[in-house]
């Protein structure tokens, strides 16, 4: 399996990682979490998913691991998590415009999914049919063209317990600054000039959000609470 390219100011002042199709990125590690979990992403798509279809083919999976794992679908036409374990078809499906993820968050609370796009909530569905673990691949599977995500990511972050609604803003804020891609309801007062005119683009402000921030968010080798894996 082909590694993605790192670009440099691919956002900005920030370097991305650009997934072509065919590309991945594994974290080696035995149980990141199941059942209770936060997927987050940052970044934008450029290859359409299959809405509507079951199994891997033509997914452009974001997140991927096979069996009893939550895999993301995600394009410019939509959205979707699956659980190929239990069933090749979405088990939580959106056909919305996901070309710009700022951010894509998919949380799953008691074993039930809800993605979150760009500070909107864009599907829900009903509890998983079994234990849900968190996925370990990015970016594809298999080394197939078809299947795997296309396009560019800042940001990865995982947390092994669903986040709280505040919890989930304050992230969402803060990338959206950090990014400048004012196109989240979490976002308050930015201005959506900029969000129109610049998508994901470089940030010429502070990229640091006002106000007090949560400190159990910040990642951390020593908290068991949240697990970051930053591609930035």
């Amino acid at each position: 399996m082909e590694r993605p390219l790192l670009v440099g100011g691919a956002f900005g002042q920030y370097p991305g990682v650009r997934f072509g199709g065919g590309q991945s990125l594994f974290i080696l590690a035995s149980d990141l979490g199941h059942d209770n979990f936060t997927l987050i992403a940052l970044g934008r798509s450029t290859g359409q998913r299959t809405n509507g279809g079951g199994g891997t083919t033509g997914q452009r999976l974001l997140f991927y691991h096979d069996g009893a794992f939550a895999s993301v679908s995600a394009g410019t036409n939509g959205v979707g998590v699956y659980e190929y374990g239990y069933s090749a078809s979405p088990h939580c499906e959106a056909a919305v415009d996901a070309s710009i993820l700022c951010p894509i968050v998919v949380r799953y609370e008691q074993n039930r999914p809800e993605v979150f796009l760009n500070g909107a909530q864009v599907c829900q569905s009903a509890i998983s049919p079994g234990i849900v673990y968190i996925p370990h691949g990015i970016g594809g599977i298999g080394g197939s063209s078809t299947d795997g995500f296309k396009g560019d990511v800042a940001e990865i972050l995982y947390y092994n317990r669903a986040l709280t609604n505040s919890e989930r803003a304050q992230i969402e804020l803060y990338l959206a600054l950090k990014y400048d891609c004012y196109g989240t309801e979490s976002s308050g007062s930015a201005s959506s000039e900029s969000s129109a005119s610049s998508g994901l683009s470089d940030s010429s402000g502070s990229s640091e959000p006002s106000g007090s921030s949560d400190s159990s968010l910040e990642p951390s080798s020593s908290s068991s609470d949240s697990s970051l894996s930053s591609l930035s």
